[in-house]
């Protein structure tokens, strides 16, 4: 048995040697071209090379364009945002916390009557904080605040109730004031639920014991059959959506700050550049998801042909708009302009509306053309017509009737294959209709051209009526005589 013990150290001594052999870098080319040998020499030669590889080089900014831009926050805001806090702002926010509530283990009370003795504790902990405090430094004192309860609490003796009770009324709280602040990484998160565990199961006895039920099925609630622990980063996750809700309700210098910097970037550009084409047209954009908005752009009901138009391609383009302004955000780093994406929907529009209706005289005004969206028009189409001569020896006839409070009359024109007249007509026919008076005035034309020898004839009408009834495809009401 010893020896085969031998032979297994061996035999893994000599796996180790011989990865640590292979690993081992024994000579390495520097940059002027000539091989290094030695462990210092070769550690140098790397330095060398990455550091130039990393080093920046010097660039020469101007800073001048800057001076164009607008200031949307002043001198005197900018050092009220970036002063140190006061020892007297700090006593105000000291004095606003509930007497009851706990940070660090000492509830508000403590640090209320004892203010006088740790005010300068506390105001040079804070102005450490403000000038540079190491954020690693932070989440390393909640692992110790953890650490340092457990090894208390193994003094004394406590069942798995017992304990249950001080994981979620004591360690888990211990914490609860820096989660509400900062945040923390995953890492940390999860090396405080690491210890929380084997303080869990291992009690108060030496070693561990076998994790039965993991951490994230103990963070349920007892009726999904867990311990009702709660998860930290649902607590840091409750206090953020916090945050945002005072960010989104209350007003401040810093609250405005963010506003201005940053509310461009977000949804708010987007609802905003919504609304700003859909309020013209009486349609709500607030609170409404995009598959609604969409069904109310396509079924919202226009005065013309136009808006109807308008409606179904503004959709569309509109979300072409905000995906070209998030990318030329996030790559070209052009910053989303409300006027730039207005004017540039608008143009489009304008620009495929004019392609569609070449006949409309389309404003480029945006303001003109949402008057034009709403006035009441009849579309018109107008297309070319023209009078093809016959060929000799056929002559053409043209006649046309029309009947206006039930008096009716009709004419026509009689001409050769040059377009030449020979002959033109008006008839008054008395009482009548649209269709008699069409029939009476074509039969009247071809009558005199027989009567004056022009047998080879080409007769016109607009009247289709009278059109499929002389070529049989209708049967008439009437007679022709």
């Amino acid at each position: 048995m010893v020896g085969r013990r031998r032979h297994h150290s061996t035999f893994f001594h000599n796996v180790i040697k011989d990865k640590k052999k292979r690993l081992t870098i024994h000579k390495i080319k520097a940059q002027d071209g000539n091989w290094v040998e030695g462990t210092p020499q070769v550690a140098d030669a790397a330095i060398k090379f990455f550091s130039h590889l990393f080093k920046a080089e010097p660039i020469e900014e101007d800073n001048y364009v800057l001076n164009v831009k607008e200031r949307m926050v002043t001198n005197e805001d900018n050092d009220n945002l970036t002063s140190l806090p006061t020892l007297q702002e700090i006593k105000d926010t000291i004095f606003s916390i509930d007497p009851d509530s706990a940070p660090d283990g000492l509830n508000g009370k403590f640090y209320q009557s004892a203010w006088q003795i740790i005010e300068n504790d506390i105001h040079a902990a804070i102005i450490s904080l403000f000038q540079g405090r190491k954020i690693l430094e932070i989440f390393t004192d909640m692992i110790c605040k953890i650490t340092n309860r457990i090894k208390g609490c193994h003094l004394k003796p406590f069942s798995s109730g017992g304990r249950a009770t001080l994981i979620r009324h004591v360690l888990l709280a211990l914490n609860v004031h820096t989660l509400a602040v900062g945040h923390p990484p995953k890492g940390t998160l999860e090396m405080i639920e690491t210890y929380l565990t084997k303080f869990y199961w291992s009690g108060n006895k030496e070693g561990r014991k076998y994790d039965w039920i993991s951490w994230e099925n103990l963070s349920y609630p007892y009726n999904e059959r867990g311990s009702n622990f709660r998860k930290l980063v649902n607590t840091y996750k409750s206090f953020t959506a916090k945050q945002w809700w005072k960010f989104r309700t209350t007003d401040s210098l810093w609250t405005n700050f963010l506003n201005t910097k940053y509310e461009s970037r977000n949804g708010n550009f987007a609802q905003l550049l919504w609304s700003t084409f859909a309020g013209r047209m009486g349609i709500i954009t607030r609170n409404t998801n995009l598959r609604d908005l969409l069904h109310k752009y396509w079924n919202c009901t226009s005065k013309n042909h136009v808006a109807t138009y308008v409606l179904k391609i503004l959709p569309p383009i509109l979300m072409w708009e905000l995906w070209r302004s998030r990318c030329s955000s996030r790559y070209d780093e052009e910053r989303p302009s409300i006027t730039r994406s207005t004017y540039q929907i608008s143009f489009n529009i304008c620009h495929l509306t004019k392609k569609i209706f070449p006949n409309l005289d389309i404003p480029d005004d945006w303001e003109k053309f949402l008057k034009l969206m709403e006035t009441n028009f009849v579309g018109t189409t107008s297309f070319p017509i023209k009078w093809i001569r016959p060929s000799s020896p056929f002559v053409k006839m043209n006649s046309d009737g029309t009947c206006v409070r039930n008096s009716s009359g009709g004419g026509g024109i009689v001409r050769d294959s040059n377009g030449n007249c020979i002959m033109a007509f008006i008839l008054p026919l008395g009482n009548g209709t649209s269709n008699t008076a069409e029939a009476s005035a074509f039969l009247f034309g071809l009558k005199w051209c027989i009567d004056n020898g022009y047998n080879n004839i080409t007769g016109e009408t607009d009247s289709l009526l009278l059109q499929n009834c002389i070529q049989k495809f209708w049967s008439s009401p009437w007679r022709i005589r």
